[in-house]
């Protein structure tokens, strides 16, 4: 071999080398700090729940976009969990909870490496094949739990056709084990359902009239009468002390207030009353065994509305519900935004950057106006 073709073949032999080196399982994983931590204290019950909360939430969108990376970052995930050998109860326990969401990642990824088109496939040419009617039922699942919130209506014609489908495939079945998975795929598609009639629901809100408040128990601020939102944009927030996706949105709620509260938002954040107080020691809210009264409540509500930044007014709903009832409050938090005009334009449910971007451009154009 000559010494120029010597030099090339040891210098992608070192390529070769360097590429095996980057997909070293360690590699892929997050949280470095705590897998250091690890490697020295195995009883660090800490460090094994920052581990998993890191890799978790990088697992979980890989499963949305890269199948087969997922596969390669559990199976790191699944190695490295297996060498910490904790010899604590709280950090036993922690690891478990870590190792049982293996098996659940591991059936998200399978269902994410395979297509429906493949599972009609196997299931044209064997209708009982159970493990792709299971397949097929999360797939659709998957789909339409997305698709339902994005647009109901086409969600719906989209149920009708997947059950029409379960239909032609029970039909065609010879076994009673492939009628019981298909009972159970089409029994999962009902909660879908539910979420499409709820969608449906909140479209239908938009162009209605909002209606007075009504709310007599305010605090974050001083009280506030109806008349006082008359020519204003406002953004009416339906959340819980309790609920952590509302508290998720806390920071777009502080930023809006901030930024639009001079150029005519009124962000008002509605709840109940839950028995909570303020512990002092603790700086957070609290539910007590007893009853409290609302002055007590308020009072917490004011500190935690201020341990998170919040300047915008909250209120205790009346306890006829009728307030939720109107805007079709079934999940929160549940935000409803109304134009200067009092007409209902845009309804967001759930937390998340989809939701907080649809509801930062109609905050700006509805102000625009």
């Amino acid at each position: 071999m000559k010494p120029l073709n010597l030099l090339l073949a040891f210098s992608l032999l070192l390529c070769q080398l360097a590429i095996v080196q980057a997909e070293e399982p360690s590699d892929l994983l997050k949280a470095p700090e705590a897998i250091a931590t690890l490697k020295e204290n195995p009883n660090d019950a800490k460090a094994i729940k920052a581990f998993g909360d890191a890799n978790f939430k990088v697992l979980r969108a890989l499963v949305l976009t890269d199948a087969s990376k997922a596969e390669k970052h559990l199976e790191a995930l699944a190695a490295f969990i297996a060498s910490v050998k904790p010899e604590e109860a709280e950090a036993k326990s922690w690891k478990s909870r870590v190792e049982n969401a293996i098996p659940y990642f591991k059936s998200k990824i399978a269902l994410a490496k395979v297509t429906r088109k493949e599972l009609e496939e196997r299931l044209a040419k064997d209708p009982d094949d159970t493990e792709a009617i299971s397949l097929y039922g999360q797939k659709v699942m998957s789909e339409l739990a997305t698709e339902a919130r994005a647009n109901p209506k086409k969600a719906e014609a989209s149920l009708a056709k997947f059950e029409e489908y379960f239909k032609a495939i029970s039909e065609k079945s010879e076994k009673e084990s492939t009628k019981t998975a298909i009972s159970l795929a089409t029994r999962s598609l009902s909660r879908i359902k539910q979420t499409i009639e709820s969608q449906l629901k909140l479209l239908e809100l938009v162009g209605k009239d909002a209606i007075p408040l009504g709310i007599d128990q305010w605090t974050n601020g001083a009280p506030l009468i109806d008349a006082e939102l008359k020519g204003k944009v406002v953004l009416l927030d339906f959340w819980a002390v309790w609920c952590g996706p509302c508290v998720a949105t806390f920071p777009h709620l502080s930023e809006w207030n901030k930024d639009h509260a001079e150029e005519g938002l009124v962000i008002l954040g509605l709840t109940r009353q839950y028995n909570y107080e303020w512990d002092a020691e603790a700086k957070k809210a609290v539910r007590s065994t007893e009853t409290v009264d609302v002055k007590v409540e308020l009072d917490a509500l004011e500190k935690f509305a201020q341990s998170h930044d919040l300047g915008h007014r909250i209120g205790i709903q009346p306890k006829d519900n009728r307030l939720s009832e109107y805007y079709a409050v079934s999940g929160i938090p549940h935000v409803v935004l109304i134009d200067r005009k009092g007409v209902i334009q845009m309804v967001k449910v759930g937390s998340g950057p989809a939701n907080a971007k649809a509801l930062d451009e109609k905050i700006k154009e509805l102000l625009a106006e």
